[in-house]
């Protein structure tokens, strides 16, 4: 059985915590705050921030925001799990039989869909937070 201790790698990121379908709590790593210019409507140039898990993320939490405002529900899992894999592998060594195992998904299953669930939303909840405000401005 994978051990979730074990397969730690380097670097490991503490973040949000999440049982997966092996039974085992795993750690999702922790967005970082970045900050960027944009500029507002009136021409000044603002600070924005986000949280971010890194510019490789972000296609794909927008393939997910759009398959979910499209209703294609094939997509949204796909575009969830495909994030899934990406979080658990930037702080675990794991191969791709480890994922099926931790990410297998019986929807007929109450366990199964309270963990995916509960994925979901600790990775969702922070990517909602990234959409950019304006921290201040600059002249």
């Amino acid at each position: 059985m994978l051990n979730e201790r074990e397969s730690r790698k380097p670097g490991f990121s503490e973040g949000a915590k999440v049982v997966l379908a092996d039974g085992q709590e795993w750690t999702l790593p922790k967005p970082r705050l970045v900050f960027f210019p944009a500029r507002g409507d009136d021409g000044k140039y603002l600070t924005r921030m986000r949280l971010s898990y890194g510019r490789e993320y972000d296609p794909v939490f927008a393939d997910a925001f759009r398959a979910e405002s499209e209703g294609d529900e094939e997509a949204v899992v796909s575009a969830k799990m495909t994030l899934a894999c990406m979080l658990l592998c930037s702080n675990y060594e794991l191969d791709g039989d480890d994922l099926a195992g931790l990410l297998e998904i019986h929807p007929e299953d109450a366990d199964s869909v309270a963990w995916w669930t509960a994925l979901n939303d600790a990775v969702l909840s922070q990517a909602r937070l990234a959409t950019p405000e304006p921290a201040g401005k600059a002249e």
